[in-house]
């Protein structure tokens, strides 16, 4: 072994090799290491997430809702957070349908096809653009 610029005067290495002459190496023993169990919160947590996401894709669809300038409809028992986080675009949107210049029937059927297709594809998020009726024949 070199010696470094750091080296000890000899007297102290002396003094130090006596100080641990008696010691033992460890020996290496590797077991495995066992992880505290999740939480119960946490469980809860996942199955929660777990029942939104299964209702909001094979629950009923309201079709009384009201409308503002922009729509934010949340099914009862679907947790605000998940509403939160597509707001803020945590989730990435697989497939989308554009509804403009249909009729309400045409709409209707294209989005029940559209959505029927999803489910079948376990596409989980998408995006519905869709108008208020504004400007077609009688708001229809």
């Amino acid at each position: 072994m070199a010696k470094s610029d750091h080296s000890l005067p000899d007297d102290d290495a002396a003094l130090f090799r006596e100080a641990v002459a008696d010691v033992v190496p460890l020996t290496h023993t590797f077991s495995a290491v066992t992880l505290p169990p999740i939480p119960a919160r946490a469980h809860r947590h996942q199955a929660g997430e777990a029942a939104v996401l299964h209702e909001s894709l094979y629950g009923p669809i309201d079709p009384d809702l009201e409308t503002g300038e922009e729509l934010r409809y949340l099914r009862a028992g679907v947790q605000s957070q998940l509403l939160r986080r597509l707001r803020r675009g945590r989730y990435a949107i697989q497939a989308g349908i554009d509804l403009h210049g249909l009729t309400q029937a045409q709409a209707h059927e294209s989005l029940n096809q559209f959505l029927c297709e999803c489910r079948t594809q376990q596409i989980h998020c998408v995006r519905i653009v869709h108008g208020k009726g504004l400007r077609s024949p009688q708001g229809r």
